[in-house]
């Protein structure tokens, strides 16, 4: 499929602010501003950008703990970089940092905590979309790893007798923190687990192509919006650790040369698609990275004047669950 400049300009763009959010997040840790875990997304934004790029009004995604495409296109740059300063002006009051910050109103699903459970919880979520009649579609992003655990075939099970409106999205890296996918399953495609459960699984053996991925996602959601759930499996590369700091022993340098020539960087490769179609010059390429720059360090120093949150205010159980009559305690 042939998109327009505009459309790929905008998948660009996606990926570039997650790219250069992320090494903000980098360069601003270690300067010893920011504390807590954070799962970076370098060498993976084709996957988030296909996705949310073809999801419409409607639509709502559970994005991978690292998918930061996701959360910079849907929700206030802002109000995203409050959460993971930890200041009351963000999403969830500075609680939830990157992992658990969403936005049901702005298309962002609740990430759950065990990697892989939230299959369920988006199975049952498009069973009410169905219900309610939203005309809208769930996509709902594991990795390699979340989706092992079994929970996640009750989910493909269940989408297939209720024929819900849901896409289920494989992010496959290679890696399950720092086991290999190869000693995780004894396929090479894990988009064969659809089929066994009635739902057709395809592989998209290229997943730094953005372009690649878009296609495959606007073909996965049309049918998930006509009540056909399907199961897509994006095969990528995590260039950083599994969290900031990692050291990545058990990874083999070699290796990773060697898939990083056969690859490439999925920004690289739209950049130069779109300089080798005369759809965009190196000095607005410049401009566009320097302006996205410009927006993320002002929200980070934005943040670091507003108010965290206490110790006090965090233990407030009104922030976890449903406040229906008074006070929970």
């Amino acid at each position: 499929m042939k998109y327009s400049n505009h459309e790929k300009l905008k998948m660009l763009k996606i990926m570039l602010k997650a790219r250069l959010y992320d090494n903000t997040i980098v360069r601003e840790s270690n300067k010893g501003k920011l504390t807590g875990m954070f799962h970076l997304g370098n060498g993976q934004e084709a996957t988030g950008a296909g996705i949310v790029s073809a999801m419409g009004p409607k639509d709502l995604i559970m994005p991978g703990h690292r998918m930061h495409t996701a959360n910079l296109f849907l929700m206030d740059l802002q109000k995203f970089t409050s959460e993971l300063v930890g200041t009351i002006n963000g999403y969830s009051k500075g609680v939830g940092a990157e992992y658990h910050c969403f936005s049901i109103e702005e298309g962002l699903f609740p990430i759950y905590s065990m990697l892989g459970g939230g299959n369920s919880h988006t199975a049952g979520y498009a069973f009410g979309m169905k219900e309610r009649k939203t005309g809208g579609v769930i996509i709902s992003v594991v990795g390699d790893g979340g989706f092992t655990p079994g929970y996640n075939y009750e989910a493909l099970n269940m989408a297939a007798l209720m024929k819900l409106p849901i896409v289920f999205v494989v992010e496959n890296n290679g890696w399950a923190v720092s086991t290999p996918v190869s000693k995780q399953a004894a396929v090479d495609d894990l988009s064969v687990r659809g089929p066994a459960f009635g739902i057709p699984g395809i592989t998209i053996h290229d997943g730094c192509d953005v372009l690649k991925v878009r296609e495959a996602m606007d073909e996965a959601i049309d049918r998930a919006r006509n009540f056909e759930p399907n199961l897509v499996e994006v095969k990528t590369r995590r260039i950083a650790g599994h969290y900031f700091g990692d050291q990545m022993k058990y990874r083999d340098r070699k290796i990773e040369e060697q898939e990083e020539f056969l690859h490439g960087d999925p920004i690289d490769r739209l950049e130069k698609h779109l300089l080798e179609n005369n759809e965009l010059t190196l000095d607005r390429i410049s401009q566009i990275r320097n302006q996205i720059q410009a927006e993320i360090d002002e929200a980070f120093n934005n943040a670091y004047t507003e108010r965290k949150i206490t110790g006090e205010e965090a233990k407030n159980l009104n922030m976890v669950y449903a406040n229906v009559e008074g006070d929970l305690l």
